[in-house]
Parts: C-alpha cells; structure tokens; sequence
C-alpha cells in the first residue's frame, strides 16, 4: 500500500490520525510518518491497517468515541463558566 493510500483510506473513514494510532497501539507520529512515506510498513501491520479502516462499525465507534469527548469538554467547561 502506497501512503498516498494510507492517508486516503484514513479520511474516507473519517478518522483521525491520532484515532487510528490509539487503535493501532503506536504514536500518532508514527502514523504519521506510514502516510508520508517516511517509514515503510510490514504486509502485517498493512492488513491491520485495512481492516481498522475498513470495518465500519469500528469507524462509527471511535468516530462516536469523539463525539461523546467533545460534549464532554463543551459541558464542562460551560459548567466552569457558571
């Protein structure tokens, strides 16, 4: 897989980077660096790539994951400001 691809199959599931890197086990940089092309994936790593951002149950639960944390910041810091 080119990284080219990494990065497109990442945005055609409407995840972050740092989303897949939690889901993946490494750092956002490191995710990061597989789209720019600065380190080259193993076959084994590709496939739990594809998977993660093919599958869209899990997709729709980190993007729903993000979701519940950005309410959660909004009301608490409204509830900082009362």
């Amino acid at each position: 897989m080119y990284s080219e691809q990494m990065r497109e199959l990442r945005l055609a599931a409407g995840l972050l980077g740092k989303e897949v890197a939690a889901e993946m086990g490494v750092s956002a940089e490191t995710v990061s660096r597989w789209e720019r092309g600065v380190y080259v994936i193993s076959q084994v790593v590709e496939e739990s790539f594809r998977r993660l951002v093919t599958d869209p149950l899990r997709c729709q639960g980190i993007r729903a994951g993000r979701r519940r944390r950005r309410l959660a910041a909004r009301l608490k810091a409204r509830d900082e400001e009362i």
